[in-house]
C-alpha cells in the first residue's frame, strides 16, 4: 500500500475509491496514508449472488449456495458517478471494476484523475477501447505489487494492468472518437 499511497498522495488529498466492495483497500489505504482524505463506496449490486454471474455461471449454480458480496464497514452505499458527482474527489480509485461502460463514466465524471487497476483483455473494465481517452500506464511498483487471480504464476508475464486516466477536470482531458480504419476501432464494443 505504500507506493500506491504515494501515487494517489502525488495526484491528490481526497481520494475516492468506488465499487469497494467489502472496503479493504479502503482501510489499509487509510492505515498507510492517514494524511489522505479517502472514502469508499460501492453500489451495493453485487450483495446478491446472481448478480455478479453471468447467465451460463447462474445457471451452472442453480440450487446451490453462493455468497454475495455486501459493501463493508465504513464503506458508503452509493453508485459510482452519483458518489464522484456528490464528493468531488481529485482522484477516483477504481480497481476490479466489473467489464462494461464504468470507466468510461468515470473518467467523464467531475474529477481529476482515475487511477484504475485491471485485467488486460477484457476480464475487468478498462479494456483497451477505453485507452481512447488520455491516460498513462504506470509501470513498476504498483503494476508489480497488484494481483489478480490470473496471475497465480508471477514467473509468467501478469494480466494486471494499472492506469491513470485524466479525468474530465484535468486540463489535459480528452477522448478520441475513433472511426472504421483507426487502430483502436477494432476494440469497439459490440452489440
Amino acid at each position: 500500500m505504500t507506493e500506491l499511497g504515494a501515487q494517489l498522495a502525488g495526484l491528490g488529498r481526497r481520494i475516492l475509491e468506488v465499487a469497494a466492495g467489502d472496503g479493504m483497500v479502503a482501510r489499509c489505504l487509510r492505515a498507510a496514508r492517514p494524511d489522505l482524505e479517502l472514502r469508499a463506496t460501492d453500489s451495493g449490486a453485487w450483495a446478491r449472488p446472481m448478480a455478479r454471474m453471468t447467465e451460463r455461471e447462474a445457471r451452472s449454480r442453480m440450487g446451490r449456495r453462493a455468497a454475495g458480496l455486501p459493501p463493508g464497514e465504513g464503506v458508503e452505499r452509493l453508485e459510482a458517478v452519483t458518489a464522484v458527482r456528490r464528493l468531488r474527489p481529485d482522484v477516483v480509485l477504481a480497481i476490479w471494476l466489473p467489464p462494461g461502460p464504468l470507466l468510461a463514466r468515470l473518467v467523464r465524471s467531475p474529477c481529476r484523475y482515475v487511477l484504475e487497476i485491471g485485467a488486460a483483455g477484457g476480464v475487468t473494465a478498462g479494456g483497451e477501447w477505453d485507452w481512447r481517452f488520455g491516460h498513462d500506464f504506470l509501470e513498476g511498483p504498483i503494476e508489480a505489487r497488484a494481483r489478480c487471480r490470473l496471475d497465480d504464476r508471477p514467473s509468467r508475464r501478469l494480466h494486471t494492468r494499472v492506469t491513470l486516466y485524466r479525468g474530465r477536470l484535468h486540463p489535459d482531458h480528452r477522448e478520441e472518437r475513433p472511426r472504421p480504419g483507426d487502430w483502436l476501432w477494432q476494440f469497439r464494443p459490440k452489440g
